[in-house]
């Protein structure tokens, strides 16, 4: 496709000046991204000049201006969590130019925060090779250990970190992760707040802390270190979703709807935020609603085990075993050997009266955790209705045993009385 020399200067020149009026930075960092649930005209049109560019990258690809362009471009797409994106365009950038460090660490963090930390980790490796002592390469990386549960080494690069900057509050963050993710809560807390002395603001050190205070039961000191977090960062779609969950462990359940409601403006996109809320509509009686919120989840993401199996427990609510049925169905057939999932569809089909289905459900329940009593408990049940009385009394037997192990003495006496009405 050939592109007229004046086209080419109009577009590249319209792409430079929307970037600039949409406020693209050269750094982006972990706390600046933010999905845009409605872009505005000016990202719109980007969106359109964009595509207009890789139409004419053959007649650009030597014009000096485009590995600048391109860098900014996947700067926005990373700011606004397109990852995949993001990282095809850092890939174009660095073809042209290896040794761009900047483009290293944000394909680095956009590996990272989509999911993939062997590759982020082997971004930052290239980052440091250019600049050995670069921080925020350090910083990262110690995070992709992290999500790799390679303490040593997450530890190795943030103690690296800390002995070249003593004051930085994100090195302070992982560092409390780390702990966290040990079950040192103590420390992760004593750690989240030396970031939060340093920089009072800091969003994710406000988060994990906030989480922690949630997980402690501190509930109303999560409220308010994380109302203080909305303040300071108004379209955080995370801590907001945190104050919801505080507000619904703490029983404000409108505020927490509000909070919730509030996230998902920000990210409709986020099928288990969609879930939490549909759980919240749910304890507050509200059903009809919370199988609105439900559906939607499954919209947001249709492999959603959660979503599935959460629309069938609130069918059962309804009264609607049938509609119950088909979203057990589904949800199994993304996850065949969740052990929760075949007990919950064996216990519909066994008030259904569908006794070989049930039993199914619950052979395959076994297999997944032989050592669950109540499994056997429900399979002596079902094999009772099937006239299989040897084996419902082999059934009993052991499901009364691993109940006494358990120290579970009443449904280990429920096991006995059966037992002795079988005789």
């Amino acid at each position: 496709m050939r592109v007229a020399r004046m086209e080419v200067e109009s577009l590249l020149s319209s792409i430079s000046e929307t970037l600039n009026s949409i406020g693209v930075e050269d750094s982006v960092t972990i706390d600046d991204i933010r999905p845009v649930a409605v872009p505005s005209s000016a990202r719109k049109e980007l969106a359109t000049l964009e595509a207009e560019l890789h139409q004419a990258l053959e007649a650009v690809k030597h014009d000096e201006r485009l590995p600048g362009l391109l860098f900014k471009l996947a700067n926005l797409h990373l700011r606004e969590g397109d990852f995949g994106r993001a990282i095809i365009l850092y890939e174009v950038v660095l073809s042209i130019d290896s040794n761009l460090l900047p483009a290293w660490i944000h394909m680095g963090l956009s590996y990272l925060l989509g999911g993939e930390p062997k590759d982020a980790i082997s971004c930052f490796g290239s980052a440091l090779s250019i600049d050995p002592e670069n921080l925020i390469s350090m910083i990262y990386m110690a995070l992709a250990y992290l999500e790799l549960d390679d303490f040593s080494n997450c530890r190795k690069n943030i103690e690296t970190a800390l002995s070249i900057d003593p004051e930085n509050d994100l090195a302070y963050v992982v560092k409390g992760e780390i702990l966290r993710k040990e079950g040192n809560k103590t420390g992760a807390i004593a750690m989240f707040l030396k970031a939060l002395e340093i920089n009072p603001t800091c969003a994710r050190a406000i988060l994990r802390l906030g989480e922690t205070y949630i997980t402690e039961g501190r509930y109303a000191e999560a409220i308010e270190l994380l109302e203080l977090g909305t303040r300071a960062h108004p379209d955080n779609y995370e801590i907001k979703a945190a104050l919801g969950e505080a507000y619904c462990k703490n029983t404000e359940y409108e505020k927490a709807l509000e909070q919730y409601d509030y996230a998902l403006s920000l990210k409709p996109e986020d099928a288990n935020l969609w879930v939490r809320k549909g759980d919240l509509l749910k304890a507050m009686g509200r059903y009809h609603l919370a199988l609105d919120a439900y559906q939607k989840a499954i919209h947001a993401d249709p492999e959603s085990v959660e979503g599935w199996s959460r629309n069938a427990q609130i069918k059962i609510l309804l009264d609607d075993p049938d509609g119950a049925l088909e979203y057990y169905n589904t949800a199994l057939a993304l996850n065949p050997h969740d052990e929760q999932l075949a007990i919950l569809r064996g216990l519909l089909l066994l008030s259904m009266s569908r006794w070989e289905e049930a039993l199914h459900d619950f052979d395959t329940a076994f297999a997944a955790n032989p050592g669950n009593p109540d499994v056997l408990f429900y399979r002596a049940q079902t094999l009772e209705h099937l006239g299989r009385t040897d084996e419902v009394r082999r059934t009993l037997q052991i499901a009364r045993d691993l109940y006494l192990e358990a120290g579970n003495s009443v449904r280990a006496a429920e096991c006995r009385a059966k037992l002795k009405r079988l005789g």
